[in-house]
């Protein structure tokens, strides 16, 4: 997937460096410049509404969770994990194993 989408990436930045070149008879840095304003003035709109999305979710589920420590005493807890589907309890651990995987970044 990931080399799927550079190979995407790659095709679009020949296809506007190709078409700068032709349209604005510009040499290969100057055209390299424009492009890569073109491509950064698609990209950063993009990203920020992504964050956007991303830390309302990430402030969702930190509020639902503390909400759900301050709430349950620790025998619940047992209790929660005996009664989930196995799909939520495969979900729970993938989702802990991320996030142990992306703090583990902040240590290295």
């Amino acid at each position: 997937l990931a080399e799927l989408a550079h190979t995407v990436f790659e095709g679009i930045e020949t296809l506007l460096d190709n078409i700068i070149e032709e349209l604005f008879h510009t040499e290969l840095h100057q055209t390299q410049i424009i492009v890569f304003y073109i491509m950064m003035s698609f990209m950063l709109p993009t990203i920020y509404l992504f964050l956007r999305l991303f830390l309302r979710k990430v402030i969702r589920l930190k509020n639902a969770l503390y909400f759900q420590i301050m709430k349950w005493d620790i025998n619940q807890y047992g209790h929660y994990w005996h009664h989930i589907s196995i799909q939520e309890k495969t979900s729970l651990f993938c989702g802990s194993l991320i996030v142990i995987y992306l703090v583990s970044f902040l240590f290295m």
